[in-house]
């Protein structure tokens, strides 16, 4: 069975409850490290240059979410293009 063809009757517990989690974790590890980052700043750089630092700090952590999203994107586009293509299902059974 295909996860197109179910009815509302049969319905498979899904991921949701966890992927919910593991993003609050996420985000809230994420925040403190900010904290931690936003503390140890001024250590780093002089006072003029710390905007400059910080930007560079945040690009850099950037880079692999950029990464992963132009990996996806190829997969993301035959996925689209197949789902507009293909005929449409009835849902009866």
């Amino acid at each position: 069975m295909h996860r197109h063809d179910r009815v509302d009757g049969d319905r498979e517990r899904g991921h949701g409850p966890v992927g919910w989690v593991l993003a609050v974790i996420g985000v809230v590890t994420y925040e403190a490290a900010v904290v931690y980052y936003n503390a140890y700043l001024p250590r780093i750089a002089p006072p003029e240059r710390l905007g400059r630092v910080s930007g560079g700090g945040i690009r850099t952590s950037a880079m692999p979410d950029r990464w992963w999203r132009s990996c996806r994107l190829p997969f993301a586009a035959v996925h689209a293009y197949w789902v507009a293509s293909s005929p449409p299902r009835s849902c009866s059974r």
